[in-house]
């Protein structure tokens, strides 16, 4: 997306824009909520009612949202994206931040969690000899979800997990911490992807973090 934004714009501007350390897409995307007079979430807790708005579809514009109803205890990843061999352990009725640079495999792990339970997403790396074994935590034999597509006000309640991919994205830096915290307020288990430039020492110090490896050059 940001490669054809460029694409129309003014080359000496372009540069100009780059010497001067602005980002250009950031830019584009504000007058255009402008022009579409697109209020910004003013809160964290209406940031994240509009992550929820949006849980199971995919390229949301907030971020990527799902709800499962069982809570995960591991993951393991044999010739997945950029992974030979990759396992990783999730904490219970907890936050779990995946962190990592862009290409570390962050939203392959989320794509992967998918997977498991039946549903391929559009842009899943597919291997020929991949595997992907996933783990749940015992005593949850029973699924309770409300069939009620209207009621809106608790779109958490039934399920026990929630996989999110870089909805921190489009949040001020200085909201994220307050969103972690309404994440944390919703009860369930948090799987959430975060790129590197996360300040890991704003979260809760309860928080589960798994620091991927850089990506090879």
């Amino acid at each position: 997306m940001k490669k054809n934004t460029l694409l129309y714009l003014d080359s000496d501007l372009v540069e100009r824009a780059k010497r001067e350390n602005i980002n250009i897409s950031r830019l584009a995307e504000d007058a255009l909520r402008e022009v579409l007079k697109i209020a910004v979430p003013r809160t964290a807790r209406e940031y994240l009612q509009r992550v929820l708005a949006d849980a199971g579809r995919e390229l949301a514009f907030y971020g990527e949202a799902y709800l499962i109803p069982f809570q995960i205890e591991s993951l393991r990843l044999e010739n997945v994206g950029p992974f030979e061999e990759f396992e990783v352990k999730f904490s219970r009725d907890a936050i779990n931040v995946i962190y990592g640079s862009s290409g570390s495999g962050k939203s392959i792990i989320v794509r992967s969690i998918l997977l498991a339970f039946g549903k391929r997403h559009t842009y899943f790396t597919r291997s020929e000899n991949g595997k992907v074994t996933l783990r749940l935590f015992q005593d949850q034999a029973t699924v309770s979800i409300r069939t009620n597509e209207e009621d809106r006000s608790d779109v958490t309640r039934g399920y026990r997990c929630l996989i999110a991919d870089n909805i921190s994205q489009r949040a001020p830096r200085s909201m994220i911490p307050a969103l972690y915290e309404e994440l944390k307020k919703l009860g369930i288990q948090i799987i959430a992807t975060a790129a590197a430039s996360l300040n890991l020492s704003k979260l809760s110090k309860d928080t589960n973090v798994i620091a991927l490896k850089s990506p090879r050059p």
